[in-house]
């Protein structure tokens, strides 16, 4: 991968000061709420101030700095296939679908309705075959027709099946943790070897401002006492549930997610941990959030630039417009919230939907990873050497401009063996003259993207799963779904 040359930033190395000794501040002195009465008494055992009757957890700020050096600057998630595997921070970027839509954008219709599970595991086999997807997961996160208590079994299996990437952890409750946890243990080949090799990541998330769910936060416990690594998932909005300053929320968001990282690594040290925001912005004009605003691209980037202090691999859901349908808006709210964190050194940049994480969306998907590959080319920059430069190139064919002998590089060898690796070659944007494209029908981008996804769907055989392993999940899918039925 070529390094980071192009670079955003938003937030000075004074800035960026200034918001961490402000979130120690609130960390120290007003603390942060933990519905959890373990939370609490880790917390507690740990040296933290913590009062059982108010919920509440103030953090010592040496405490917090001492633990959050202790999460590692990069991990990896492994797939089901022993090759397949995704490195979480470092240098790498990535596009990965959200997980957590309601609703699909019916390709044929263009009508909004409930995700369904066949939804899922189109969505799953379309990134698939995305090259810019490293974690294809099925978008929608409740589908209609599957019972709520089964989803999170069925959602499992159906990534296991359709992709050898890694698979997705539901961590509503402990219940449903315990679930995942089960599968993947058979999944990775045994508990030792998920230990060594996670092929999934679990969640500690917060309500605004600073409320830490007990169901969602023992979840964040489980995985972390198992060593499975644990992402971060803020929803601040400004001016709603946060400050309507844009340095407001970066305060109070990063100290929410430095308490997640402090509980993880009370737990056990060393946990990989993820510094992801989902931010948003509050619509004063119609109290709606947004997504598809500047502010979200310059929040993306302040939250990538403060991974990057606490040496953490970083996510951010950017790219995702307010639009309802795959038209203009959709196209530059997209480009403008998603490329601004690719240059900031954002690791993973959340792609796939419409209508402020409401929609899923067919079309989108691969739309999002054609701006994501154009970003990536822009975020590489220009190498600058000697090879590239091509001096000798240049003195052999500039001179024959003066005799007429002829002055283009197509057939030249250096053209040939840089076409590749220099230029971006896109999957859908049209680049032909008008009377090609008019000649191919004359499709907007929109149609182009259905025609893709359908391909996609008729055509891609995702790697199949190991025979034995797929049989064994199932049994134990269908006890687990046995056993979640007596639970009621």
């Amino acid at each position: 991968m070529k390094h980071l040359k192009c670079k955003v930033e938003v937030l000075s190395r004074d800035d960026i000061n200034d918001i961490h000794v402000a979130s120690l501040e609130i960390l120290a002195h007003i603390g942060a709420t933990f519905r959890s009465k373990k939370a609490l008494k880790i917390f507690d055992d740990h040296g933290a101030t913590v009062d059982y009757r108010k919920l509440n957890v103030k953090i010592p700020s040496d405490m917090v700095e001492k633990l959050v050096r202790k999460a590692p600057k990069k991990y990896w998630l492994y797939g089901r296939n022993p090759d397949y595997r995704v490195e979480i921070g470092g240098k790498n970027q990535f596009l990965a679908q959200a997980g957590d839509f309601n609703y699909v954008v019916d390709m044929d219709t263009g009508e909004r309705r409930f995700g369904l599970l066949r939804d899922y595991e189109n969505f799953i086999r379309i990134g698939d075959a995305l090259k810019n997807i490293a974690i294809p997961y099925g978008m929608v996160r409740y589908p209609y027709d599957v019972p709520e208590n089964l989803q999170h079994v069925e959602l499992l299996m159906a990534q296991y099946k359709n992709t050898p990437a890694p698979l997705p952890a539901f961590c509503e409750t402990l219940d449903t943790t315990r679930d995942c946890l089960e599968l993947a243990v058979l999944a990775a080949g045994g508990e030792e070897e998920l230990k060594k090799r996670p092929c999934l990541a679990g969640v500690i998330s917060a309500d605004s401002p600073l409320q830490f769910d007990a169901k969602l936060t023992e979840s964040a416990i489980e995985c972390a006492t198992f060593g499975i690594p644990t992402t971060s998932g803020p929803m601040d909005i400004t001016g709603a549930t946060a400050p309507l300053t844009l340095a407001g929320t970066m305060v109070q968001t990063n100290a929410t997610i430095l308490a997640g990282i402090c509980l993880v690594q009370i737990v056990k040290p060393g946990t990989g941990f993820v510094y992801s925001d989902v931010p948003a912005v509050m619509d004063m004009r119609t109290g709606i959030a947004s997504v598809g605003g500047p502010e979200q691209a310059l929040l993306c980037v302040a939250s990538a630039q403060m991974a990057q202090h606490y040496n953490l691999p970083s996510s951010v859901w950017g790219g995702i417009p307010d639009s309802k349908i795959p038209d203009v808006q959709a196209g530059y709210e997209s480009a403008l919230t998603l490329l601004p964190p690719l240059l900031a050194g954002a690791n993973q940049v959340v792609g796939g939907g419409l209508e402020y994480y409401l929609s899923a969306c067919y079309e989108m998907v691969v739309i999002h990873d054609e701006i994501f590959g154009m970003a990536k080319r822009i975020v590489e920059g220009i190498d600058v050497n000697l090879e590239a430069m091509a001096l000798p190139l240049i003195k052999k064919i500039a001179p024959k401009a003066a005799i007429g002998a002829g002055t283009h590089y197509l057939t030249e060898k250096h053209t040939l063996d840089n076409i590749k690796k220099e230029l971006y070659i896109p999957s859908i944007s049209d680049k032909t003259r008008r009377g090609s494209w008019e000649k191919a029908g004359a499709k907007d981008l929109r149609q182009v993207a259905k025609e893709r996804v359908q391909e996609i769907l008729a055509k891609h055989e995702p790697e199949q799963p190991p025979t034995d392993i797929l049989k064994e999940m199932e049994r134990k899918a269908e006890e687990m779904k046995r056993r979640i039925q007596k639970r009621k």
